[in-house]
């Protein structure tokens, strides 16, 4: 929103003094004349970071119930290995994503995008300890005996009462997703 007469000022202002929209202006005039509009960018940015956020909150609240509520051989090692995971940041992981997409022939698509994204261990992380510490055994147990299936337990119940970490969830996988 700063003009151009103000980025130069010393000592730089935080605040702008006479904020304009030129600026906006400007860059969709400049970009219009580009082989690719403006507008695409903003698609492609609004789509993955949408779809990425939405399909990550789904499948780590559906891998968390099962690890949370159920004892299985392997899922002590599975929940080790997810927090593991969480030591390395994306960029340590960007280049064996890269090597994956690409021998997955899916460079240059949204998927390609969105597919890391998706299977962040944080958000698995996060659904999980949220489920361990806030979903009594009890009220399930009583919810089975009621004769409700797993499908409507998890989302009758479950998910009503997981809504702090899903929403917490939702602002975490939607800024890292933006910023990538």
């Amino acid at each position: 929103l700063k003009p151009a007469n103000e980025l130069w000022l010393f000592p730089p202002r935080f605040f702008v003094i006479k904020p304009t929209l030129k600026n906006f202006s400007d860059l969709f005039s400049l970009m219009s004349d580009s082989w690719i509009p403006f507008s695409r960018y903003i698609f492609n940015t609004l789509f993955i970071t949408a779809a990425g956020t939405l399909l990550h909150i789904v499948l780590a609240s559906m891998c968390a119930y099962p690890l949370s509520r159920y004892k299985f051989p392997g899922s002590g090692f599975i929940f080790t290995v997810i927090q593991t995971t969480l030591m390395f940041s994306s960029a340590v992981t960007a280049i064996p994503s890269f090597i994956i997409m690409s021998k997955l022939h899916l460079i240059d698509t949204y998927t390609a995008v969105i597919f890391p994204a998706v299977g962040a261990p944080l958000g698995l992380f996060i659904m999980k300890q949220f489920m361990d510490q806030m979903i009594p055994d009890t009220l399930l147990e009583a919810a089975r005996l009621d004769g409700a299936g797993e499908n409507r337990i998890f989302f009758s119940i479950c998910l009503p009462l997981v809504k702090p970490a899903i929403m917490t969830l939702l602002i975490y996988s939607f800024q890292g997703i933006w910023n990538s």
